[in-house]
């Protein structure tokens, strides 16, 4: 089976897992624009491309039941997906591109990973909270994330391409939230 074909089937089995099925899309359409704002060359961006699509799929293992809200049995799966969604595409023939971009895809910044685990992180971040939170919210998750879960180089970014997507490259008005501390 094709490249393209395996992308394809694992992307929409992992949406489907996640009940959303735009979900790769989304990420990876997000992931892309922010990879080529960075400067990624062509190839690149395919591996940054590829791994939005597979990042999950250690996430087949949980139980769809245990995934929403996030079960206390469910956290600890959930917080070894990517290592083991590594593991998973090491023996699927193909992907050894996007192994380690997958295995880096949530270490806190202090830990060194691929700018493109960095790119993964904030952007499965920003869908899934703008699928619950809507997108004023999920920008505020970026923001509150940076230099602890996101890079501040990715999330500065990821807010001008969700910015220059509006239209306009305005600056996104601050969140009412960060007033109450």
């Amino acid at each position: 089976m094709a490249r393209e074909a395996k992308l394809a089937l694992i992307s929409a089995m992992i949406d489907a897992h996640l009940a959303d099925r735009r979900r790769s899309d989304a990420v990876c359409t997000l992931a892309m624009r922010a990879g080529a704002r960075l400067g990624m060359d062509r190839d690149r961006l395919s591996r940054l491309a590829a791994a939005a699509r597979v990042s999950d799929i250690g996430l087949l293992e949980i139980p769809r039941t245990l995934l929403s809200p996030l079960s206390s049995r469910a956290r600890d799966a959930y917080a070894k997906h990517p290592e083991r969604g590594a593991e998973i595409l090491k023996e699927i023939n193909g992907f050894d591109d996007v192994v380690d971009v997958v295995r880096f895809h949530h270490v806190p910044v202090q830990v060194p990973a691929p700018l493109e685990s960095r790119i993964l992180a904030a952007c499965e971040a920003y869908c899934d909270a703008a699928r619950i939170q809507g997108a004023f919210l999920a920008r505020d998750v970026l923001r509150r994330g940076q230099q602890s879960e996101f890079s501040k180089e990715v999330v500065e970014t990821l807010l001008a391409v969700l910015r220059s997507a509006r239209g306009s490259e305005q600056p996104d008005r601050v969140s009412a939230l960060e007033t109450i501390s």
